[in-house]
């Protein structure tokens, strides 16, 4: 994927603009584009819009750890959308 500068072994591309992260931690840049930008964790599925940096982990109980570092993100998650 051209998008994804570095791909960790457990950052797995699946289509244009999406990944799965089953475990492990993973330093994601969302460059600008109107298309959402999907990160399959072990249990769930975030989308992201707009631009900029993120860490995420995926835990051991299943979820993921999102922490933005730079730009403006808005994360989406089945039910509920969140600014950062």
């Amino acid at each position: 994927m051209r998008h994804l500068h570095l791909l960790p072994l457990r950052l797995r591309p699946l289509h244009h603009r999406q990944v799965r992260l089953k475990r492990g931690t993973a330093l994601l840049y969302i460059p600008p584009n109107d298309t959402a930008f999907r990160v399959h964790g072990p249990t769930n599925v975030l989308t992201f819009r707009r631009s900029g940096t993120v860490m995420l982990q995926a835990t051991t109980n299943g979820g993921l750890k999102v922490i933005a570092l730079h730009g403006y993100i808005q994360m989406e998650i089945p039910g509920s959308r969140t600014d950062m």
